[in-house]
């Protein structure tokens, strides 16, 4: 972030938090988002660290129980299975990104 706006503002009179919220945060929102964005897809999508936790079918999350589903679909091909529980496992990154990017 530019110095030279901060300073701009403090000659202007505009306090700290003015300029935070006026200036800094407007020109900081799209990559603050854009990483919190990121980071919710990698939490969404981490099952490495629920197969190694949780053993009881029952309580697999989603994209856990995807991949399941997807073992037993080795020697066949219903998709009609899989493709809802795909479509319902990219629900939240997906829905959740337009309300991020618009702040």
């Amino acid at each position: 972030m530019p110095t030279d706006l901060e300073e701009a503002a403090a000659l202007d009179g505009a306090s700290a938090w003015i300029t935070f919220v006026k200036i800094m945060w407007p020109l900081a929102r799209p990559g603050v988002l854009s990483a919190a964005m990121l980071t919710l897809m990698g939490l969404w999508n981490e099952t490495l660290l629920a197969l190694v936790f949780i053993t009881d079918d029952k309580k697999y999350t989603l994209p856990q129980s995807l991949l399941a589903l997807q073992g037993t679909m080795q020697y066949t091909s219903d998709w009609g299975d899989y493709s809802p529980e795909s479509s319902s496992s990219s629900f939240p990154p997906s829905y959740s990104m337009p309300f991020l990017a618009n702040g």
